[in-house]
Formats: C-alpha cells, sequence, structure tokens
C-alpha cells in the first residue's frame, strides 16, 4: 500500500470521528441539555411567586399573612424603609434579616417577594416621574405595572383594593376627564362623571360614595363649573363658592 492511500485513509478515520463526536454532541443537545431549565439564585417569577400564585392560601396558613400587625407587603416595606435610613446596603441586610427571623421556607419566600416588591418600587419611581402622563394614567399604569411583577393571580391577594383606592381612582378620572373637556355643559359633566363613578365603585357604589370627603367633592364640584364662574366678578365668585358648599353640605 502505497504512502498516499495510507494518509487518505487516516484523514478518513480522522474525519469519520469528528463527524461522529459533532453528531453525538448535537443529539445530546437537542435531546437533553436544551430542555434543561436554566436557574437563577432568585427568580421571584419561576419559583417562589410562582408555587404562591398557585395556593395563594400558604401565607394565612403559615401564618405570615400578617405578621406584627402588618400585612405582608407592608411589613416587608416598613422592614426595607428601615434598613434605608440605617444601613449602607439596605436590601442586603434586609435579607439576611428575613433569613434570620424566619428560617427555611417562610424566608425565601418572603426575600422573593421583598425582590419583587423593590423591583416594583423602581418601576413606580420611573412611571411617577414622567411628565408625559398625568395623575390618572401614572394610577392605571403603576397597578398595571404591579400586576405584571406579582402575577394577575397573586397581586389582588397581596395587595387587596381599598375602599380609599376606588375613591381615589374615581377623582383621579374625574380631574382627568374636566381638564379634556373644559366646553362641555355642567349637566354634559355631571352626568359623564356620575356614571363613570357607578362604574368605578360598582356594589360599593352607595358605600363609597358616603365615604368621599367632603374637600374632594367641593373641589370637584368648583372644577366642573369652573368656565362658567370665570366670567363672575370676585364677590360673585364667593357667594357662588359659598352657594355650593350649602348645597353639598344639605344633601
Amino acid at each position: 500500500m502505497s504512502i498516499f492511500k495510507i494518509f487518505k485513509n487516516y484523514y478518513s478515520v480522522i474525519l469519520f470521528l469528528l463527524i461522529l463526536i459533532l453528531g453525538l454532541g448535537l443529539t445530546y443537545y437537542f435531546f437533553f441539555y436544551k430542555d434543561e431549565p436554566y436557574k437563577k439564585e432568585y427568580d421571584p417569577k419561576a419559583t417562589y411567586l410562582e408555587k404562591l400564585s398557585l395556593k395563594p392560601d400558604y401565607l394565612r396558613e403559615e401564618n405570615i399573612e400578617r405578621i406584627k400587625g402588618l400585612s405582608t407587603m407592608e411589613y416587608l416595606r416598613t422592614r426595607m424603609l428601615f434598613h434605608k435610613f440605617n444601613s449602607s446596603n439596605p436590601e442586603n441586610d434586609a435579607m439576611e434579616e428575613l433569613e434570620r427571623d424566619f428560617p427555611g421556607e417562610k424566608g425565601r419566600l418572603l426575600m422573593n417577594l421583598l425582590l419583587a416588591l423593590n423591583l416594583f418600587e423602581k418601576e413606580k419611581k420611573i412611571i411617577e416621574g414622567d411628565e408625559n402622563l398625568d395623575s390618572y394614567q401614572k394610577y392605571v399604569r403603576i397597578l398595571k405595572k404591579r400586576k405584571e411583577i406579582f402575577g394577575k393571580n397573586l397581586e389582588p391577594t397581596l395587595f387587596p383594593v381599598q375602599e380609599s383606592d376606588l375613591i381615589q381612582s374615581f377623582f383621579l378620572y374625574s380631574d382627568r376627564y374636566l381638564k379634556r373637556h373644559p366646553t362641555d355643559t355642567i349637566r354634559s359633566k355631571k352626568t359623564h362623571l356620575e356614571k363613570a363613578r357607578m362604574e368605578i365603585y360598582d356594589t360599593e357604589y352607595e358605600n363609597l360614595k358616603s365615604k368621599e370627603p367632603f374637600e374632594k367633592i367641593l373641589e370637584l364640584e368648583l372644577k366642573i363649573q369652573e368656565r362658567e364662574m370665570s366670567i363672575l366678578s370676585e364677590e360673585e365668585r364667593r357667594r357662588k363658592i359659598d352657594s355650593i358648599k350649602r348645597e353639598l353640605l344639605s344633601r
């Protein structure tokens, strides 16, 4: 056999082995390695928060639905605030505190909730600083961002809707509407806003309407009549405001 044929056979064997190794590598990647989940040390969405969203009663069952008289999230917020004023590394110190005070599964869950809360607070600050958004738009976007971070199933459990939230929502919407419709008639404005109030308050309409702060009601009424009152003299305007106050108080 010639030297040329020997080298030719040798390189053929090497080429075959390389192809075989490459083929085995691709087979392992596509059938085994590719399907293995990538694990992060802290991934709230893929770990504890996801588990909690499937079983929201876990907080109550483990007696951490309320901690030292506060809701879970309010407790985490106050601890984070404490460390911000007393530490150069507040998040790390808050995490260590939770790990120490709530060993095991409870602590890991609370640490993940704290991370998610801190992320939400950062996003909230960005939204609040957006000068292109009015107050109502900021309010809506903040709620949307909170739902994105904590998940649509878990968010209502961690942040149950408060009466004050709904009342705030109505007055923020009212302010936005009146700024966008300054030339509408008083009757048109009142009709629209009353419908909005009914939609926002829903089944709690009567209850929440009775709890609206008088100052906010008066402020809203003055904004509704702002265009008509702008042509009045100062004395006429003062009398008009007094008349509106008496009318509202007599309801």
